[in-house]
């Protein structure tokens, strides 16, 4: 098996998962009554919305060939390195060290 056959299959195996998150979502928001419950799915709603948004830039990114893929990963790692950084605590010293890793 090839891997473009493996890619397609993850991406159809991942399109099904969302469609049935999409479906139960759905189904949930025509039952719900209380207001608690509202909040709840419209939560549920949005995050499968937001899952389909990064499927599909995970899919262009893959289908563009691998210099996009490297770039997209890149810019991502970047994204999760800097959100780390700001949640640990980091003392006066390490200003410097952090300001130049972020130049960059």
């Amino acid at each position: 098996m090839t891997a473009e056959y493996k890619f397609y299959g993850l991406m159809g195996g991942v399109v099904v998962l969302l469609s049935a998150a999409s479906v139960i979502g759905w189904i949930l928001g025509q039952r719900v009554s209380s207001d608690h419950g509202r909040g709840l799915v419209s939560n549920l709603n949005a995050r499968v919305r937001a899952w389909w948004i990064m499927v599909a830039i995970f899919a262009v990114a893959f289908l563009l060939g691998k210099a996009a893929t490297l770039v997209l990963f890149a810019f991502v790692s970047f994204l999760a390195l800097r959100e780390f950084i700001t949640l640990t605590p980091t003392k006066a010293g390490d200003r410097l060290a952090l300001f130049l890793g972020f130049s960059c």
